[in-house]
């Protein structure tokens, strides 16, 4: 969960200085910083990280297949269940370490790596999907 807390505690600590920020300007009228500035600053920089925050915690972090066969995908947000025919395509993102995109019917989920038994669970997937499409760097 360590890739996922590092934007989720930035955004929380720089929203919570810009709060700070504000409240201090507005305390101190002779303060530099004007709560319109600080404000702004606030607005940008909710505007970077929220969005940063909000797909790092919709991350897939744990895989989990059934006895069934039918698979799980798990996230601190959200939980997807699939079947095997699902899943169109796995790849690699070069420019996102160490993260795997996983489009299925209807959507995508970005996995972060460390994922324990991925690669077991990619070599059962082609097993029982011969059409998936598996892409790595």
């Amino acid at each position: 969960y360590g890739t996922i807390a590092i934007p989720v505690i930035a955004a929380a600590a720089l929203v919570g200085f810009f709060i700070y920020v504000a409240s201090a300007g507005a305390a101190y009228p002779d303060s530099p910083v004007t709560p319109i500035a600080a404000a702004v600053a606030s607005v940008f920089v909710l505007g970077v990280f929220v969005p940063i925050a909000y797909v790092s915690l919709r991350a897939i972090m744990r895989i989990r297949v059934h006895a069934d066969g039918s698979i799980e995908l798990h996230g601190l947000l959200r939980r997807v269940p699939l079947r095997p025919a699902d899943i169109v395509s796995i790849r690699a993102l070069p420019l996102v370490r160490n993260s795997v995109q996983i489009r299925y019917t209807g959507g995508r989920a970005q996995v972060y790596m460390p994922v324990d038994g991925l690669y077991e669970f990619l070599g059962w997937l082609k097993q029982q999907n011969p059409d998936v499409e598996i892409r790595w760097l």
